[in-house]
């Protein structure tokens, strides 16, 4: 039980609270395992307490321009390989799991698009989002030469193609130990920030919140709305599509 808290406690420096309950609901899991298996007595996470909901409220903010230019010239003589994957966050609206589990063979030139298969999507369903000019620019250069290979693989931070899958954590771990430092990012400001701004620029830019919708995966033009923010426009597009929708 001693082990159990002082993980617990450790765990609690370093992750958000809903990654903290998480945890504790794994090993509060595996261990009634153990218990009914009799590998032990009892579960020593029993008297760990789960962090309350008010904490679990997202605390994360999007770029600003000056921020994005800082990031873009930063890893465009540092990481060209991480600048891709954020740019498959901020214009393809992925999520880091869907990132780093695509293959080579999923990048359609010809078409212009990105295949997300079903199986490594959040909502397991097949999905295509469209590359913009400028990624599609970065894209050329890379090595799709293997369509069976991971787009992003190689040794610990290099994010090149390769045949091992490596894990999303990666990815938060180099924004975290490297990104931010470098480019003076407060805390507040993650990789998955790059979602939130790319939907929102979009947005205010007077890109049709359909296209959106469908680019970032949203079930419903209502979680889409949540990103609308100053962009009149795409909120009167949305509430039209509403509308229709329940006629």
């Amino acid at each position: 039980k001693v082990i159990a808290i002082r993980f617990m406690e450790d765990v609690d420096d370093k992750v958000s609270a809903q990654t903290f309950n998480n945890y504790l609901r794994f090993y509060s899991i595996l261990c009634n395992w153990m218990v009914k298996k009799g590998y032990i007595a009892s579960n020593p996470f029993d008297d760990v307490m789960r962090k309350p909901k008010k904490l679990l409220k997202k605390k994360r903010k999007t770029l600003t321009d000056e921020q994005l230019t800082t990031l873009w010239n930063y890893l465009s003589d540092a990481n060209p390989g991480y600048m891709l994957i954020c740019m498959f966050c901020y214009l393809c609206l992925m999520r880091p799991k869907e990132i780093m589990l695509l293959k080579c063979g999923d990048v359609d030139m010809k078409r212009q698009m990105i295949h997300v298969r079903g199986e490594i999507a959040k909502n397991d369903n097949d999905s295509d989002r469209t590359i913009p000019d400028d990624m599609f620019a970065l894209l050329k250069n890379w090595d799709l030469s293997h369509p069976d290979w991971y787009l992003f693989s190689g040794e610990r931070f290099e994010f090149i193609p390769g045949p091992a899958k490596v894990w999303s954590q990666r990815v938060s771990d180099f924004w975290n130990s490297h990104v931010r430092p470098n480019c003076g990012f407060s805390d507040d400001v993650q990789f998955y920030s790059l979602k939130d701004t790319g939907i929102t620029n979009m947005l205010g830019s007077g890109i049709p919140a359909s296209f959106v919708k469908q680019q970032a995966d949203h079930s419903s033009l209502s979680i889409t709305s949540v990103y609308l923010g100053k962009s009149a426009k795409a909120a009167e597009e949305i509430k039209g599509l509403n509308i229709l929708h329940k006629k």
